[in-house]
């Protein structure tokens, strides 16, 4: 059976035999330490971090409060039994103040000693107890904390918390979630199954996109699959351009190692409570680009990406799905009700928006940008969007109008 250490630390030689002659008769106690001193005391302290520690107030060098004060530092679960000449109640509460188990008075009595000796045991079982409670809970917590964050970030994204038990989880679960945010929802297929069609297949194909997005997204993105089988990324705040690049390059690592196909959707916000409201918006947008036919899909995600260049047309994007022009007009007509010209000039108008915030750049230089050699024939195509000029606009922006 495992022994007791105590401490004892005493200027006075009569006292530290009498308390050595009585602790002698337990068997359950190891005196691993005896000091005339409290500097003595403190460093025998360092070395062999006693359980019980008995004290007294009254010591050369370093006297026994400044030793408590000290050793708690150390040693915070030392129980501390004051041993003291002085009957004063300023001694006591400042002793009682540095968190002493118990406060003896000179002479002591074998009976009252041994009886604060065993409430110190009791003290000493409990706080072993809550410290091995703690560690198994520690434990679980490590084995368990992906079902833990999946489980928070499920309820986060549904709006189910108030910003107070936000913050509680996240101290619980030792999460940094920045405030300004973006979310990705990601929906991944694969071109050809490998395997019958079956949920095991689907978590083969997130666990592979995850380990991809968290090597590629910034350190501390948390990842959670959603009943629909997506990926939901969220990350600090991030430009939709890099947004847009880091999607690129997950659904190129990905298509390296197996044949899948990223449909996806990203945001940004500020604030915890408006992460449930992007989201939600995010799940609507994603559900009606499921809704198309996956040719559309790709075009339409090809000219997101290619829509600045001026030489982008029609038979282009046909060659990359891989379809006649004609049959892409046709799919644009049904499934958006738009033309690809229409639809062109809305993505690069969208573009100019953010291009003319910034009152340094020219309207020629934002007509570039944007794909359009002719400064007249971006601002024909604009007003043909918005019904007024990009001049006018700007302006509109400098008064601060929405």
């Amino acid at each position: 059976m495992k022994k007791i250490r105590v401490l004892l630390a005493d200027d006075e030689l009569i006292i530290r035999r009498g308390l050595l002659t009585m602790l002698e008769k337990d068997p359950s106690i190891e005196v691993v330490g005896v000091a005339e001193d409290g500097e003595l005391a403190l460093a025998l302290c360092k070395e062999i971090m006693p359980e019980i520690a008995c004290v007294d107030i009254n010591m050369p060098f370093l006297d026994g409060l400044g030793f408590i004060e000290q050793l708690k530092q150390m040693s915070p679960t030392t129980v501390v039994i004051v041993i003291s000449g002085y009957d004063d109640f300023e001694f006591a509460r400042k002793a009682i103040e540095l968190g002493v188990f118990a406060y003896l008075l000179k002479p002591i009595k074998e009976t009252s000693f041994f009886e604060t000796l065993a409430d110190a045991k009791k003290e000493l079982q409990k706080t072993q107890e809550t410290a091995e409670y703690l560690l198994w809970a520690k434990e679980q917590l490590a084995k368990n904390k992906d079902s833990l964050v999946s489980y928070f970030l499920h309820a986060l994204l549904s709006g189910s918390y108030e910003e107070e038990e936000i913050l509680q989880e996240m101290k619980y679960l030792n999460l940094q979630v920045s405030e300004d945010f973006s979310l990705f929802l990601i929906n991944m297929t694969q071109k050809t199954l490998l395997l019958d069609e079956n949920d095991w297949q689907d978590s083969l194909l997130f666990f592979a996109a995850k380990e991809h997005a968290l090597a590629l997204f910034p350190q501390g993105t948390l990842c959670y699959r959603n009943g629909s089988s997506e990926m939901v990324l969220l990350s600090e705040a991030l430009p939709s351009e890099e947004r847009e690049h880091l999607l690129d390059a997950l659904q190129e690592c990905l298509s390296k190692k197996l044949p899948s196909e990223l449909f996806s959707v990203s945001t940004s916000g500020e604030g915890y409570l408006a992460i449930a409201e992007k989201f939600a918006a995010l799940e609507e947008e994603l559900a009606q680009f499921k809704q198309l036919p996956r040719t559309m899909v790709q075009a339409q995600s090809y000219l997101a990406k290619h829509f600045w260049q001026n030489s982008i047309s029609l038979s282009e994007v046909a060659d990359h799905v891989q379809v006649t022009s004609q049959h892409l007009s046709r799919l644009f007509k049904s499934s958006l009700n738009v033309t690809f010209v229409e639809h062109l000039t809305v993505l690069r108008v969208q573009k100019a928006l953010e291009l003319l915030k910034d009152s340094e750049k020219k309207i020629y230089e934002v007509a570039e940008e944007v794909g359009y050699s002719s400064q007249h024939y971006f601002c024909t195509a604009f007003k043909r969007v918005l019904h007024l000029s990009p001049q006018e606009y700007r302006k509109t922006q400098s008064r601060g109008e929405h």
